[in-house]
């Protein structure tokens, strides 16, 4: 560190840690199994909390639950992308705010979209475009060998 960030350090009554992979990884691993599933800088904050003591209190952010992989033939989906798959099949082609819209928005529409590209990238669903209105939007539908 610098002269100054030395000085800022010290004049907040702070101290530098240093925290290794090992104790990251750790963390990340004890953070998930009590469900909280937390970047690495996170980890780290609580690695170095961990190390420190009880009376120590450190922010964490996350990424939120993870959806985990169903085992299928198809080499697993997640729990979202099966989801969709059973909102497409059998309907009229959708746009992703349709699918967000009747999953009764139980994810961001974000990752609808990531789920759906994903789908399109493995063969399991097709995108086209058709006109609402005077708009033109991306259409999802499912194909016939996704089971």
């Amino acid at each position: 560190m610098t002269e100054i960030s030395d000085w800022l350090v010290k004049a907040a009554g702070a101290r530098v840690v240093d925290v290794g992979d090992e104790e990251t990884i750790r963390s990340m691993i004890e953070l998930a199994r009590g469900g909280m599933y937390v970047k690495p800088v996170s980890a780290m904050a609580y690695a170095v909390a961990s190390m420190l003591g009880k009376d120590y209190v450190v922010v964490i952010t996350g990424t939120g639950v993870k959806e985990y992989r169903v085992g299928r033939e198809l080499g697993g989906l997640t729990k979202l992308q099966e989801a969709i798959l059973g909102v497409l099949e059998g309907s009229r082609p959708l746009t992703a705010y349709e699918v967000w819209e009747r999953l009764g928005g139980t994810a961001t529409i974000q990752g609808i979209y990531k789920a759906l590209n994903s789908l399109v990238r493995r063969g399991l669903v097709t995108v086209d475009y058709e006109v609402y209105g005077n708009r033109k939007v991306r259409v999802f539908r499912v194909l016939s060998n996704y089971k």
